[in-house]
């Protein structure tokens, strides 16, 4: 069984900006632009290359859980048993993209030719990565097979997208997208028929990320940063 317990996140270790946003303050801070959906890790948690979308409609994060259970130790603290996927359960769209089609939404049009479009977004170094030497495009999805165990926050209502009021549990662990890795809330939900086994919303993306609505996966390969000729 895996243990969740998160540390702090690692400051040093953010990537560079793919932009710069001037405020009509004049501050000007870093940004990094992002698909709508994204494989993220969760290193806490045993789970690598998992497709999450990235929402900006929603407030909250969510993860897909199953066989959730609630036990307690000794000091008192309250820990959830849980299972991610099931090996029949699908762990999101993943085309697993190459060459000039990586952007493309497969709903959508695709994207311009990256090598005509000016400056690129480096592919970034897998945080968390089970192996060190691959690359975040070249990786495999990694569920654990058994149940992990994380620890208990809090339980909050959540309100769907269809105002269906719900009460869930919260949890607290490591995500890893884009070379970026911090602390992030998220509530445990059954996610088998929502496309995606976890949704990141505006509380944990906010200050790290801007979401391009027509693109996916563009912290997995180069990409055409925004301003900068065509996306």
């Amino acid at each position: 069984m895996t243990d969740a317990e998160p540390g702090p996140a690692d400051p040093g270790s953010e990537p560079v900006a793919d932009l710069e946003l001037f405020r009509p303050n004049g501050v000007v801070r870093p940004a990094w632009l992002a698909g709508w959906r994204e494989h993220i890790d969760l290193p806490k948690l045993g789970a690598y290359r998992l497709v999450a979308k990235l929402d900006t409609g929603a407030r909250t994060s969510s993860l897909h859980a199953r066989e959730l259970h609630r036990n307690s130790d000794r000091l008192g603290r309250t820990w959830l048993t849980m299972e991610l996927l099931a090996p029949e359960e699908d762990a999101g769209a993943d085309p697993r993209p190459r060459g000039r089609d990586a952007t493309a939404d497969p709903d959508g049009d695709p994207s311009p030719d990256p090598t005509d479009a000016g400056r690129r977004q480096q592919p970034p170094q897998a945080a968390g990565a089970p192996s060190g030497n691959t690359s975040a495009e070249d990786r495999d999805l990694v569920v654990p097979p058994g149940p992990v165990r994380a620890r208990w926050v809090a339980d909050r209502v959540i309100r769907s997208s269809n105002g269906v009021e719900e009460l869930r549990p919260v949890i607290r662990t490591t995500v890893a997208l884009g070379g970026h890795r911090w602390v992030c809330e998220m509530t445990l939900a059954e996610r088998g028929s929502m496309g995606h086994p976890v949704l990141l919303g505006r509380t944990a993306i906010r200050r790290r990320f801007l979401v391009h609505p027509g693109r996916s996966f563009l912290t997995d390969t180069g990409s055409i940063i925004a301003g900068a000729g065509g996306v």
